[in-house]
C-alpha cells in the first residue's frame, strides 16, 4: 500500500472503525485493558458480556455472580440416582414406616413402555438424567432456562473458568457434600446395596409359634402364678412323683402324705373283697378272652402240652376277675423254641373298665420260670391281659409263646 501523506493519526482513529479493518490472523494481546459497551452473544464464538451475571454463549444468565456460586454450591434438585454413591448404609434416620415392598424396575418400565409417550408425561419437577445419552438437534436458547448447547466454555463474570468443557463436566458431577434434606426425591425404594441383614420381613405370629413349639420346653417356661386350666385335656407320660405335692398317676400306688396313704388303704381293702391267689387266678379259666391262639392255655396249669401263641404283633389273651382283687406280683414260663428276644406287656382293669400297664418290657424266654416280679406295684384289679409287643426271632419269626402266667398278691 502507498504512502498517504498529509493524514494525521487522529485524521486515521477518527475515520476508521475498527470492523472496518482486515480479520487478524493472531491473537490479539489486549495488554489488560477492557472491551466495553460489548452487544450481547447470538451465535457461536461470540465474545459472552461480563456483567453482574454468568452467561451462556446467546448471552442468556445463568444462576450467580461468579464460581462460587455457579458452580460450587448446593446442588439443585436432582434424584439419588445421578448420585455416584447411594448406599443403604450411608443413610440416617430411617425409620421402620420407610421401609416398604420393592416395586421392581421390571414392573415401572413393562407398564410405562407399552403405554406411554414422552409428550404424554406431565410437565418434569426435577432434572432430566440422560444417563451419558445426548440430548441431539438441540436449538439455540431463546430465554432464560432454555437448555445451552455444549459449543462453549462458560465462565463466570470474574472470568474464571468453570470446571468441565460440556455439560457433562460441568453439571453432571459428584456434587459438593450436602444433606438428603436438600433433594427433591430421597425415597428409599431408589436406594441400591440393601443387604438382608438391614431388610427383614415382618415376623409374624405363625413363625414364633412355630419355632416355640419346636424348642421349647413347659420346663423352660417361668413358674405359673396361676391356676392352669387342662379345658378337659389330659396330661400324658406323667412320671413317678418324688415329693409331696408332685402330680399322682391314675391306678398306682404313690401317694406321698401319710395320712392319705391310710385312708386309702383303708378304702382299697374295702373295695377288694380279696387278695388274688394263683389257684384262685387259674379257676378264672372260662372267663379268658383275646384275638391270640389258644388263649384258655394262659392259665391251664400245663406247662407242655399246650401255651398261648401271638402269631402276630399286639395279639393278646386276657382274663376277666367277677370282682375286684388284689395284685402285686407275677411270673411266667416260656418255650424252648423262642430265642428271648420278644416281648410282652400285662396290663390291668381299673374300675372305670380301661386296660393300664401294669408292667411292659416283659422278655420272652426259655422253658422255665421267671422270678415273682412286684415292680407294677400294689393295685386293684378286675381283669388281666398279656399282649405281644415284640415278636420272637423263633418258631419262624411268627409264633411267641408263652406256656404259663401266674398273677397272685
Amino acid at each position: 500500500m502507498g504512502r498517504v501523506s498529509g493524514v494525521t493519526l487522529a485524521q486515521v482513529k477518527a475515520g476508521v472503525k475498527l470492523n472496518e479493518l482486515q480479520a487478524p490472523d493472531g491473537a490479539v494481546a489486549m495488554n489488560s485493558q477492557k472491551i466495553t459497551g460489548l452487544a450481547a452473544a447470538t451465535v457461536a464464538g461470540d465474545a459472552i458480556v461480563a456483567d453482574a451475571n454468568v452467561r451462556a454463549p446467546d448471552s442468556s444468565k445463568l444462576e450467580g455472580s461468579n464460581k462460587a456460586t455457579v458452580q460450587d454450591h448446593t446442588p439443585k434438585a436432582h434424584t439419588l440416582a445421578s448420585h455416584s454413591s447411594k448406599a443403604h448404609t450411608e443413610l440416617t434416620g430411617v425409620t421402620t414406616s420407610q421401609h416398604h415392598a420393592k416395586y421392581t424396575n421390571a414392573e415401572a418400565q413393562t407398564t410405562v413402555k407399552a403405554n406411554v409417550e414422552v409428550g404424554d408425561l406431565k410437565a418434569p419437577t426435577k432434572a432430566l438424567v440422560m444417563a451419558g445419552q445426548k440430548i441431539t438437534g438441540l436449538a439455540a436458547p431463546a430465554a432464560q432456562n432454555d437448555a445451552v448447547r455444549a459449543d462453549a466454555n462458560l465462565r463466570a463474570p470474574d472470568s474464571s473458568a468453570l470446571e468441565g468443557s460440556n455439560k457433562a463436566t460441568v453439571q453432571n458431577h459428584t456434587p459438593k457434600a450436602h444433606t438428603l434434606a436438600s433433594h427433591s426425591t430421597k425415597a428409599h425404594t431408589e436406594l441400591t446395596g440393601v443387604t438382608a441383614a438391614q431388610h427383614h420381613a415382618k415376623y409374624t405370629n405363625a413363625e414364633a409359634q412355630t419355632t416355640v413349639k419346636a424348642n421349647v420346653e413347659v420346663g423352660d417356661l417361668k413358674s405359673p402364678t396361676k391356676a392352669l386350666a387342662m379345658a378337659g385335656q389330659k396330661i400324658g407320660g406323667l412320671g413317678a412323683p418324688a415329693a409331696q405335692d408332685d402330680a399322682l398317676r391314675k391306678g398306682r400306688t404313690e401317694i406321698a402324705n401319710a395320712e392319705i396313704a391310710t385312708a386309702a388303704a383303708v378304702a382299697r381293702s374295702k373295695l377288694a373283697t380279696s387278695n388274688l391267689t394263683v389257684l384262685r387266678f387259674q379257676a378264672l379259666q372260662k372267663h379268658n378272652i383275646g384275638d391270640a391262639t389258644n388263649i384258655w392255655r394262659l392259665i391251664d396249669g400245663d406247662l407242655v402240652t399246650g401255651m398261648v401263641q401271638a402269631m402276630a404283633l399286639n395279639q393278646w389273651a386276657a382274663v376277666h376277675f367277677s370282682v375286684p382283687l388284689h395284685i402285686t406280683q407275677f411270673r411266667h414260663y416260656g418255650n424252648d423254641q423262642m430265642n428271648e428276644d420278644g416281648f410282652w406287656k400285662i396290663q390291668y382293669m381299673d374300675a372305670n373298665g380301661d386296660w393300664v400297664d401294669w408292667k411292659t418290657g416283659i422278655p420272652t424266654r426259655k422253658a422255665s420260670w421267671s422270678g415273682w416280679d412286684s415292680t407294677g406295684g400294689d393295685v386293684i384289679a378286675y381283669g388281666i391281659k398279656v399282649q405281644c409287643t415284640t415278636l420272637d426271632s423263633g418258631a419262624g419269626g411268627s409264633n411267641t409263646m408263652m406256656a404259663e402266667l401266674e398273677v397272685k398278691f
